[in-house]
């Protein structure tokens, strides 16, 4: 087995890292989530934004982190605004979802385009 070196500079990258993540929650509640979920596992963290209505959630945003420069955006079609359809493609890990992926920082406008919000 193979295992490369982490250099000096984890200490910040993990630091940036947690950085990033409450700077994407302020932009989450003041974009209008009611609540956000934490999600994580051994190969990604994110969140996961329920529906006030009903109760469950219906938008997950990930960073995996085999791709760490992808925002992975994804929910179920049945949310989906119309308008906003052709911008989606079917789930990389989960084909019944569509999804988004975002780099850098494309966000501007409704980061949600979901129906309802």
């Amino acid at each position: 087995m193979s295992v490369n070196k982490a250099g000096w500079e984890m200490v910040s990258g993990i630091q940036q890292f947690k950085n990033f993540k409450v700077l994407l929650n302020q932009a989450l509640e003041s974009a209008g989530a009611h609540r956000i979920y934490s999600a994580y596992g051994a190969d990604f963290n994110g969140w996961a934004i329920p529906d006030a209505e009903l109760n469950k959630s219906v938008f997950y945003i990930f960073i995996r982190f085999e791709r760490p420069e992808i925002l992975l955006v994804s929910c179920k079609p049945e949310y989906m605004r119309e308008e906003h359809a052709h911008e989606w493609v079917p789930g990389t890990y989960n084909r019944e979802d569509l999804e988004r992926k975002v780099t850098g920082f494309e966000f501007g406008g409704d980061p949600f385009l979901l129906k309802g919000s």
